[in-house]
């Protein structure tokens, strides 16, 4: 029995064959000009940077790991690299992880802004923008580190044995269990197919839209401003009999007052 749409997932892939080229060449145009730009370097788009990569390796790995498998997609690849695909998983976990963790500091960020616009510039500084992506990606791998120990059986939904392992397997799956969950409802609702995959990338087209500087850019041929042009005023010489040029002028002053000192 088929519990999911496979005319809605070949539309859907339709939009990641679109979509995520286009947000690999925004992620790209940011990296280039992180550093000349002063407002396309700013602390939100370095965040929006570091979660693009995380959404983009998700998005791949949401396909590769999961949906082509549902489709029958190349069944004798993916039974060669079965004993691997533990660690791929893993990693598409991870990348979940960032995720959440760069929405996280993106809200807080636009926080700051608007309500302590004061201190917004030395929590978000440059040096503490960096630290706070090396945590994101650091504290996400270390959530995961647990299932490296474990066996592919207990990173799905299968039951996990009652063999003395069973209080520990269950104690460091429970973060993963959770994204499984989540994962398993795109089999069933089509509402969250669709918000599960736009959750991925739809980020560049709201990014493209909100963002004037992002548009020139990426696509400087389209939003290139249109320059005004002022027709040259014709400026005419000031004639010396119409006003006394200045050494005149000194001159005047000059005698003027010396006149004033013998007459006094």
């Amino acid at each position: 029995m088929v519990y999911f749409d496979l005319s809605l997932e070949y539309v859907l892939f339709g939009c990641f064959c679109v979509s995520v080229p286009l947000y690999i060449f925004v992620l790209v145009n940011l990296a280039l000009v992180s550093k000349c730009d002063a407002a396309l370097g700013s602390s939100f788009f370095r965040i929006v940077l570091s979660t693009g990569i995380a959404d983009v390796l998700t998005a791949i790995q949401t396909y590769v790991n999961i949906k082509f498998r549902f489709w029958n997609v190349a069944f004798d690849f993916y039974s060669i690299i079965h004993p691997a695909f533990k660690y791929d998983l893993i990693i598409s976990y991870a990348t979940t992880f960032v995720q959440s963790f760069g929405n996280l500091l993106l809200g807080f960020n636009r926080y700051t802004a608007m309500v302590m616009p004061t201190r917004h510039a030395v929590i978000w500084s440059s040096e503490r923008v960096r630290i706070y992506l090396i945590a994101k990606w650091l504290i996400a791998c270390v959530i995961v580190i647990p299932g490296i120990f474990l066996e592919l059986s207990d990173l799905t939904f299968n039951r996990v044995p009652d063999d003395g392992n069973a209080t520990v397997n269950g104690v460091t799956t429970a973060t993963l269990q959770l994204l499984m969950v989540l994962q398993g409802f795109n089999k069933w609702y089509r509402a969250q197919a669709v918000a599960l995959d736009a959750a991925n990338y739809i980020h560049p087209y709201f990014l493209l839209s909100l963002s004037a500087a992002l548009r020139n850019r990426c696509f400087p041929c389209i939003s290139k401003e249109k320059r005004a042009t002022i027709a040259p005023i014709e400026v005419q010489p000031i004639s010396t009999v119409e006003q006394p040029s200045i050494i005149n002028h000194y001159r005047w002053s000059s005698e003027l007052h010396l006149n004033q000192r013998v007459q006094g």
